[in-house]
């Protein structure tokens, strides 16, 4: 038998997958070298989360679009009206539209939270589409770029930061730069929140106005080196292809896409053997974030094309090197599906399960100048010369094959031919075959094939199929082998592992693909040996397998109380054994031995792995399978091991686990297993200890069968051999769902002595009905980190458990603190460099410190911390009085500035002046990057855990379709447990000095709690303009502050609360509660997200106790419906007695105040304005903020009638101005006045203020910079001076400005300078100003006269029409 097969070093599915996760996006376009350039995409696909089997993950995308410039006008009159739209994962949101404008800064923020398997995140792309919006036409597209989100999550910080990108035409219509955009992307994975926005260095704030050169501060395009390309990809033709179409055949067409362009090559009807002989030439540039190319392959219909196979390429790998030209192999699924289904694996996302034909093609790219969109025909070309390779398998045996009581079959296919098919000698008995046959084929291949390059040989996919009840066959598993690993002809026989064929069939939980014994060998045939050796049978010998059973933690839910009656089976060589049942319990103990007689080959590297699969018994039902986990059988020994070894239970992907079994074995010759006699215990050493628990309460507890708890108890289980059992008495005191338990029991115990063995404490909590006790929860609870022997790392588990976000914010601080580090160091040196330059300098204000305006409130070490003598706040004493807390003020929320306590606001009247902001009293204490509990996780006395019922294995259909999540079924959260264990070693011990005072545990007191809430960092937004409304809502077991009280503030992200809220509290016993809402008009209020506090842990702290003053802390947001957080809170606690309270008023907090000023421009003049209309222009000139409405732009009057592009016009203009602010821009354009069409912008610049807001701000006063000329631009022209203006920009504080009072244009009062009529030649006046054209005598201006006659005929046009229509009465 021949075949024949052609493929050069083409990369199969595997590779596409390799250079998609490598940061390859099928998107436009191009961005500054410096990012763009710092990870390769091709070498860092170990950097991108992993994924189980079908796996999907929640990532949340933050997209910040900043600024456009130098944007191409899609207008007539020179302008656009810009919108950005940009595209996550098929969700798109826009920015606002920009008025008139070529440079605009929208600083919208988009976020996205998606949930995305590995092959769906590796193909995700953020789309940004920049148009000219249009009221009523479609919105034309200005330009375009993109970023892949596997590229930016291999970024430092997973971010691209502050990009400018280049922005092409991707329609092809306009060719070469069409703007530039500034954007961010960021993305963080499930459960880990997105970085902080980056603290900007601060700018010089010294500025020497006299002399400053103006047009410095005019804002240009970016300079970006742009290199173009033109992408070349010849496709001759193709082999092969599924029959697509009711007529056995396809109407085949390729698309190519890359850089956000595609083009497609013609349609060939009724062909499964394609010619296309077409060179398709994509134009596309770097530097760029697109390396992606994707060769897409449809079947043409009249309704909608169906996918067939699809294979993609790295560009920066086809710019180095190139690829062909030869036979590209596509894979999906087996026959001519083309569904939804199949679609994930024809698009190669998931591994193609069979061939699906080959392309012959090339691709190159190559630098070009202007390179355009296009296609041009190719002669035919002839295949490259082939040459033979052998294929050599020998087939033994196959082992736990699905449903294989029946005859097995085994077939090999590459692809379109395939060797001859092996069935087994009889039908299988419990999964095991056996075949015992050799086949061989040749096989074609070209002759200049790249062996030392992966991926590039054909793929061999091994079929094995059982028989149906009908007579037919399906697939029970599949394998597919890449040539190259099987190269040689001395290789050794092997077990390989099936895949399970979802798209085929469907498995039971308990089914497996199953394994082949195989030997394959494959080379050239020049190398092939003459003769080849005989298939011997392998010598068959019995043993006896021990498996040492010891116990299993952490196991499934498999019954709805959220517990399991759990066995073991082990399987091997068709033989089984099953050991015993324990009941009701997640956490078994089992401490025996399972033993098995079985016939294995010779030497056990050839024998089937072990299968140990863990149940859980069912009376009425089939038993559910719990999970599994295989052990190579050549690894166990004869002789006993001296330590068992934890084996994680898996279903059918071994990376997504869910319980472990403790286990080892032994495998013996079964005429030596006498010899070796079972020990009579496997139990390991113990020894006697006390077991301590502190039961402070149940909190949140889920209502069962609609019914709230009424009388808990909680039932403590240490597991073992001997175990212990102790309940609370059920007294607890309940308030709603939440129960107070204060108890402390205590037990004897024996525990191992080697913490591998610990048990765990089964915990059960029970309720009183009617009918008797319920069981309303449960949790496992590992012993091991409260063991005094235990090693450090079972302790650090524990810490892991309190605080699982903890060590990414120490990393993130650390990060941040090393950078601070750097800055101060410079900014020590520079001013000691200045002190050396100026000795006589007077640094007396520097004694000052306030909160830095321009300080990145992300950053919770830019907050400056006052150095004046601070009130000592007392929180020692809490037991100094027992006076009745309502004596107290009542508890209310206080807005934190002076006005809350008079004495406070006499002293700070005299001590500071009239203009000075109130000093915050913000602590002195280093801010902590993360939760408090952080600092004090290592002596944080209680714990939370969550309680459970429910199952996530054994549920029925319509459970199944119920269940939220397949991995979790119906498994839920019903409560928490508050607690405290301690292990004792000694009975001396028991009685000891606790850490903790008993007394004030178990004596419940009230206190004063005190929430100082700063600032919001980067919540959620909620509303669809990107931003939310957010205000606070605290809360205690007492009282709840209301939506009034929450400090509302419009519009942000990024809140300023600076608010303190004073709350009853009682400790032990109530929680403290933060939420943050989205406040919405008309819908319900959205909750952004809230953190939790537990007063208790801070309380009964020594830590805590020992902090003088709190610290500032920064608490992560978390909300039910997201794994992800939604921001974060700076804010810090205290707690006070009462007696503490009242001596001492709540913190001043209240940040600085804003100062107004006011922003004068005067217009003076221009010159070198180009001419719009021929041989003149009528110029006026207009003025706004950045952060205005276009309704509140400022105009100067027109120069009529500039024949030299000079014009006059001495005109004021004022914008009101509150420091400080973000926008910092002022706009000034050049207009051409148009009478009957828009006006013609001429040019314009942007001047950035932001130094000088700055300076303002904090010296409190103005800055003039007098008769500046400023060269102004055009996108259309770029580098031609298109206008040059003369203005003066003057800043006023508001007292001086009304002092200083003018007025607009040329308008009284006229001074503060007085401007003088603009100097113009006579004939520049307005087409309808009667004495202009007196004064010129009639009609001498031929130009003006044909205006007028056109405005003329225009009127009488429009009244002739009116007429016809019967608008007019007359």
């Amino acid at each position: 038998m021949e075949m024949s097969e052609q493929k050069t070093n083409a990369a199969g599915a595997a590779a596409a997958a390799g250079a998609a996760g490598a940061g390859a996006a099928a998107g436009s376009n191009t961005l500054t070298s410096g990012n763009a350039a710092a990870s390769d995409p091709a070498n860092a696909h170990a950097e991108l989360p992993q994924f189980s089997k079908n796996e999907k993950k929640e990532f949340n995308v933050r997209c910040h679009i900043h600024e456009a410039r130098e944007l191409q006008p899609r207008e007539d009159s020179g302008i656009s009206d810009p919108v950005c739209y940009v595209t996550v994962n098929g969700a798109k949101q826009h920015t606002e539209v920009k008025k008139k404008t070529l440079n605009c800064t929208w600083d919208h923020c988009f976020f996205w939270t998606l949930k995305m398997n590995q092959s769906e995140f590796e193909n995700c792309k953020v789309q940004i589409d920049v148009f000219d919006a249009n009221t009523i036409r479609r919105n034309v597209l200005i330009g375009a770029t993109s970023v892949d989100l596997s590229y930016v999550f291999k970024q430092d910080r997973r971010e691209v930061h502050k990009q400018w990108a280049v922005l092409t035409d991707t329609t092809g219509e306009f060719e070469g730069v069409q703007g530039y955009l500034q954007f961010s992307v960021a993305v963080s994975p499930e459960g880990e929140a997105l970085p902080p926005p980056r603290t900007e260095e601060d700018d010089d704030d010294s500025v020497d106005f006299k002399d400053l050169d103006l047009q410095s501060l005019v804002l240009s395009g970016p300079q970006i080196p742009l290199q173009e390309y033109l992408l070349n990809v010849k496709i001759w033709k193709a082999e092969g292809l599924p029959k697509t179409d009711r007529n056995g055949l396809a109407d085949p067409f390729v698309e190519i896409k890359f850089g956000g362009r595609r083009h497609k090559t013609q349609v060939c009807k009724k062909t499964l053997t394609p010619v296309w002989n077409e060179n398709i030439m994509l134009p596309c540039s770097l530097p760029s974030l697109s390396d992606r190319i994707e060769i897409i392959v449809y079947d043409w219909d009249t309704v909608g094309n169906d996918l067939i196979c699809a294979n993609y390429f790295s560009f920066k790998q086809i710019l180095d090197r190139g690829w062909g030209p030869g036979w590209l192999n596509m894979y999906g699924v087996p026959g001519g599906d083309c569904s939804e289904k199949a679609d994930p694996y024809n698009r190669g996302f998931v591994e193609g399960t069979a061939w699906r034909g080959r392309f012959y093609l090339q691709l190159t790219a190559h630098p070009a100048y202007k390179p355009k969109l296009s296609t041009k025909h190719l002669p035919a070309i002839k295949p490259p010369h082939e040459e033979p390779y052998v294929m050599q398998v020998d087939l033994y045996e196959g082992s736990e094959i699905v449903e294989s009581n029946s005859q097995i079959t085994v077939e090999f296919e590459i692809g379109s031919a395939s060797l001859p098919a092996v069935k087994s000698k009889k039908s299988a008995s419990r999964g095991s075959a056996r075949f015992y046959k050799q086949i061989e084929g040749i096989i074609n291949i070209p002759h200049d094939i790249n062996w030392n390059v992966p991926e590039v040989a054909p793929d061999l996919i091994v079929n094995v199929y059982t028989r149906t009840w009908t007579g037919g066959k399906q697939r029970a598993g599949y394998l597919r082998l890449e040539l190259v690993d099987l190269y040689g002809f001395s290789n050794e026989p092997k077990w390989y592992t099936l895949k399970a064929d979802e798209y085929g069939r469907k498995y039971e939980e308990s089914e497996l693909p199953g394994a082949l014994l195989m030997n394959i060998n494959f080379g050239k045939q020049s190398e092939c040996p003459e003769a080849r050796d005989p298939m011997v049978p392998l010598e068959i010998v019995k043993y006896e397998l021990r498996c040492h059973l010891y116990q299993g933690r952490n196991l499934p839910a498999a019954d709805a109380n959220g517990l399991s009656d759990p066995y073991v089976t082990v399987r091997i060589g068709g033989e089984q054994a099953k050991g015993k049942v324990e009941t009701e319990t997640v956490n078994p103990t089992y401490y025996t031995t399972l033993k098995l007689k079985v016939s294995l080959p010779t030497p056990l590297s050839m024998a089937p792995p072990v299968t140990v699969m863990c149940y859980d018994y069912d009376r009425a039902s089939a038993d559910d399978l719990m999970g599994r986990f295989t052990f190579p059988i050549e690894q166990a020994t004869a002789d006993m091991p001296a330590m068992p070894q934890w084996f994680p239970l898996y279903m059918d992907d071994p990376d997504v686990t869910e319980g472990e079994l403790l286990c080892s074995f032994q495998i013996i010759p079964y005429d030596l297993a006498k010899k070796i006699p079972i020990p009579e215990s496997i139990e390991p050493r113990r020894v006697d200890c006390y077991f301590e628990i502190n039961a402070i309460g149940l909190r949140d507890m889920v209502p069962y069968n609609l019914m709230d708890i009424s009388n808990p108890q909680v039932e403590f289980d240490i597991g073992g051999k001997d175990s212990r059992v102790v309940t609370t008495p059920g007294k607890a005191k309940v308030e709603g769902r939440s129960a107070a338990l204060l108890e402390t029991l205590h037990t004897s115990v024996r525990l191992p002595v080697k913490e591998t063995f610990a048990p765990m404490i089964n915990v059960r909590v029970f309720d009183d009905r009617a009918l008797g006790r319920v069981l309303v929860g449960s949790a496992s609870i590992p012993i091991a980190p409260y063991l005094p022997w235990a090693k450090e790392s079972a302790k650090a588990e524990r810490l892991a458990r309190i605080m699982p976000q903890g060590q990414q914010a120490i990393e993130e601080a650390k990060r941040k603190e090393q950078e601070e580090a750097e800055a101060k160091a410079k900014a020590a040196a520079e001013e000691e460099e200045k002190k050396r330059a100026n000795p006589d300098r007077d640094d007396v204000g520097t004694a000052m410190v306030r909160i830095d305006i321009d300080a990145d409130d992300d950053d919770p070490n830019k907050v400056l911390m006052g150095d004046g003598e601070e009130k000592k706040h007392q929180h020692e004493g809490f037991d100094s009085d027992d006076d009745d807390l309502a004596d107290y003020l009542p508890v209310q929320e206080q807005e934190l500035t002076m006005d809350g306590d008079e004495d406070s606001k006499a002293e700070s009247e005299s001590e500071e002046s009239e203009d000075e902001p109130i000093e915050p009293e913000l602590p002195k204490a280093p801010p902590l990057p993360a939760e408090l509990e952080m600092a004090i996780a290592d002596d944080i006395p209680f714990e939370f855990f969550e309680l459970y019922l429910g199952q996530s294995r054994g549920l029925n259909y319509f459970e199944q379709m119920l269940a939220k999540d397949k991995k979790t079924g119906n498994r839920r959260v019903t409560g928490t447990l508050k607690a405290r264990f301690r292990v004792i070693e000694n009975a001396k011990l028991m009685y000891a000095e606790d850490p903790i005072d008993l007394r004030k545990l178990y004596r419940p007191k009230q206190y004063v709690v005190r929430v100082y809430i700063l600032k919001g960092h980067q919540l959620t937004p909620q509303d669809s303009n990107g931003f939310s409304d957010p205000y606070v809502i605290v809360s205690t077991g007492q009282h709840t502050t209301t939506k009034k009280e929450g400090g509302l503030v419009e519009k942000t992200n990024d809140p300023e609360f600076f608010k303190c809220f004073e709350m009853r509290a009682q400790i032990p016993g109530d929680p403290l509660k933060i939420t943050v809402m989205d406040h919405d008009a008309l819908d319900p209020d959205d909750e952004i997200g809230s953190t939790v506090i537990d007063l208790e842990n801070r309380f009964f702290s020594p830590k805590w106790q020992e902090m003088d003053p709190k610290p500032i802390e920064f608490r992560t947001l978390w909300t039910d419906v997201s794994k992800s957080p939604q921001g974060k809170l700076e804010m810090f606690v205290e707690i006070l007695s009462k007696s503490d309270a009242k001596r001492t008023p709540p913190r001043v907090i209240a940040p600085p105040p804003p100062k107004e000023f006011e922003l004068r421009v005067i217009i003076w003049e221009t010159k070198d304005c180009v001419l719009k209309d021929g041989d003149k222009s009528d110029i006026f000139v207009s003025c706004m903020l950045d952060d205005m409405d276009r309704s509140d732009r400022q105009e100067t009057d027109s120069h009529w009638n500039s024949k030299d592009g000079s014009g006059s016009f001495n005109w004021r203009m004022k914008f009101p101005v509150v420091l400080p602010k973000t926008s910092s821009r002022l706009k000034i354009a050049l207009w051409d006045k148009d009478l009957l069409s828009a006006n013609d912008q001429l040019c314009e610049a942007i001047i950035n203020l932001k130094r000088f807001w700055k300076q303002s701000y904090k010296s409190g006063k103005g800055f003039i910079m007098d008769e500046k000329w400023i060269k102004m631009y055009h996108p259309a022209v770029p580098n031609v001076v298109q206008g040059q203006v003369k203005v003066t920009i003057e800043l006023l504080p508001i007292a001086e400005a009304n002092a200083r009072e003018n007025g607009f244009g040329r308008s009284e009062p006229n001074k503060y300078p007085k401007l003088d009529p603009p100097d113009r030649p006579d004939d520049s006046f307005a087409p309808w100003n009667v004495a202009g054209w007196a004064k010129l005598g009639g009609m001498k201006m031929f130009g003006f006269g044909k205006k007028v006659f056109y405005i003329g005929l225009g009127f009488a046009v429009l009244i002739v029409v009116l007429k016809l229509s019967g608008a007019l009465p007359f």
